[in-house]
């Protein structure tokens, strides 16, 4: 579209369909929906409302569920899930839930699994910091609208790897130009090699 602003997010659903997400000119997220067979035509862009200041960040962790986030601007990290048993995004088409931030890029999500969510973003203060979604509890952890510290000091948004085995793995560039990284552990459920500690890979 003519008045989007950055890079667009995609998902995919199987074959046949794909989703993208962009922020536009005036800071709302945009949707634009094609699905097979495809004829040529515009396919258009539903306004999700919002004041986006980067682009925004997709995740489905099972085909009947979409989670969208975003970078407001005002720092915080907003999110609207859309189901199928809802046909519709929650908490509103044009509204958006506040989880809280002072973030300094845009955010980063990854399914761990079919209920469960990762979000970080880099913090004012060149942090990683995380939040994770849990069905179970049905809330987010640390809390809605507060995160959970990985220490660094970074430069742009990090990076989320899900690994099979159940361990994540998150990448983010140091204001020295190394790229650093830290594993979260599935089977002890701590990170290595500490919270808030880094491996360095060295500078590229």
């Amino acid at each position: 579209g003519k008045g989007t602003s950055g890079p667009a997010a995609v998902r995919r659903e199987g074959q046949t369909s794909v989703d993208l997400f962009a922020r536009w000119s005036d800071g709302t997220v945009r949707q634009s929906r094609w699905s097979s067979p495809f004829t040529g035509a515009s396919m258009g862009w539903t306004n999700l409302g919002g004041r986006g200041v980067d682009s925004p960040a997709v995740v489905s962790r099972r085909p009947d569920i979409l989670d969208l986030f975003v970078r407001w601007d005002d720092g915080t990290i907003r999110s609207k899930v859309w189901t199928v048993a809802r046909q519709g995004w929650w908490p509103d088409t044009t509204e958006w839930r506040d989880l809280g931030g002072q973030a300094a890029s845009k955010p980063v999500a990854v399914s761990r699994n079919a209920a469960s969510i990762m979000l970080a973003t880099r913090w004012v203060d060149g942090s990683v910091r995380i939040k994770v979604w849990d069905d179970v509890r049905g809330s987010w952890w640390p809390s809605n609208e507060t995160w959970s510290s990985l220490g660094g000091s970074t430069e742009g948004a990090p990076v989320l790897v899900m690994r099979g085995d159940g361990h994540m793995v998150v990448y983010a560039r140091w204001v020295d130009g190394s790229v650093r990284s830290k594993v979260w552990n599935a089977s002890t459920s701590q990170w290595w090699p500490s919270q808030t500690g880094w491996i360095s890979l060295g500078t590229p």
